[in-house]
């Protein structure tokens, strides 16, 4: 009987030291699932014309095509939220094809639709030291 009562204990010190070693040994999100939280985060902010939210996914390395910086690309978001062209605005990030290398990755058609029309955006992101991906460019046609 002490034998019995002996293995049962042994059998359950390895069934939880193994349910608890395998729950340490869990990897975070992936590259995948934390470039999703961006375009979420992205997204929520075009919807809600809240630019502080939008300006959070932006790398602070941030280069337009224009060749502007942050602070422009900020100034510039504003003006087309005073001006009504982000009314209606819908972002899908749903259908856009993600690729990641490294730490760099692209998101290619992602749809921004609105009252005053469409356009398909391309995105560059890179993980930064915190391990948050944000925006560097953007490309819209």
């Amino acid at each position: 009987m002490v034998r019995k009562q002996f293995l049962y204990g042994v059998v359950t010190l390895a069934v939880v030291f193994g349910v608890c070693g395998c729950a340490g040994m869990q990897k975070g999100p992936s590259d995948q699932e934390l470039i999703q939280q961006t375009l979420i985060r992205w997204k929520s902010g075009i919807e809600s014309h809240n630019v502080d939210e939008m300006m959070a996914v932006i790398s602070e390395e941030f280069v337009s095509d224009e060749g502007g910086g942050k602070a422009d690309f900020r100034e510039y978001v504003a003006g087309l939220i005073d001006d009504g062209t982000f009314s209606g605005a819908q972002l899908d990030i749903e259908r856009p094809t993600v690729t990641v290398e490294g730490d760099m990755a692209t998101v290619e058609n992602a749809g921004l639709h609105g009252d005053r029309g469409s356009v398909v955006l391309d995105m560059d992101l890179k993980k930064e030291a915190d391990g948050v991906w944000r925006i560097v460019g953007i490309q819209a046609y």
